[in-house]
């Protein structure tokens, strides 16, 4: 399959080895997203198809088989310069490394923010405060470490067990002498090989602290390209 030139990097697909995240959507209003990889993108009988590797199912909550036919997921992606999502059906199958979901797009990716959150990794204590009836609970409040950290969200570890994907949360930390407390929603649960259970979070309102995240994290990327060598 050619390459695309640059300026058709937006319809672009991702790349073999790419990270993904598949967003499977329920009737009562949740979702659900799975992190995954591209194996491999096909083309059969004229139509792409991006081979992704088997995700972890034991997240969900829902009963059921997965994937179900003919239901469309999202299938979604980053850029250097934007996040990019192309709805797609989803079907199980096998390849020599393993089980595998075979994706058929539907329609064209789009480009679904602008600027690029720029993750920076941490190691910063946090509180994992769940959020009931509308006001944080002080007495189901966790102790976490936060990982990476972006202006749109984050990722934290923890062995006081992490709240359910779907929950709502407060996470509290200090950030250069500022301390923020941010409303998030539990997206994902990721168990590495080596480590304690770790869970990522979208925060609600990415306005909300974003001028100073991003600042900081503006400093660490050229810390870090300063630190490069030629």
């Amino acid at each position: 399959m050619s390459r695309p030139t640059a300026s058709e990097e937006a319809s672009e697909l991702p790349e073999v080895l790419a990270k993904v995240v598949l967003r499977l959507e329920f009737a009562h209003g949740a979702s659900i997203e799975l992190p995954s990889r591209v194996s491999d993108v096909e083309t059969i009988e004229g139509v792409q198809k991006v081979v992704v590797a088997r995700p972890d199912l034991t997240v969900l909550a829902e009963a059921g088989t997965y994937p179900r036919t003919g239901e469309e997921l999202t299938l979604a992606w980053a850029r250097p310069s934007c996040q990019m999502q192309i709805r797609v059906t989803a079907v199980a199958d096998r390849r020599p490394y393993g089980p595998v979901w075979v994706l058929t797009t539907v329609g064209e990716p789009r480009r679904v923010q602008r600027r690029e959150f720029f993750r920076i990794p941490t190691s910063l204590p946090a509180l994992l405060t769940p959020i009931v009836e509308g006001a944080p609970s002080a007495e189901e409040a966790i102790q976490a470490t936060l990982l990476e950290l972006a202006e749109g969200g984050a990722l934290i570890c923890s062995n006081a067990g992490l709240p359910e994907p779907g929950t709502h949360v407060e996470l509290s930390f200090i950030l250069q002498d500022k301390t923020i407390a941010a409303d998030a929603k539990v997206v994902r649960h990721d168990v590495p090989e080596k480590g304690p259970p770790r869970a990522a979070l979208r925060f609600l309102d990415p306005a909300a602290h974003g001028d100073h995240i991003r600042r900081v994290a503006f400093t660490v990327q050229r810390n870090l390209a300063r630190s490069r060598p030629d």
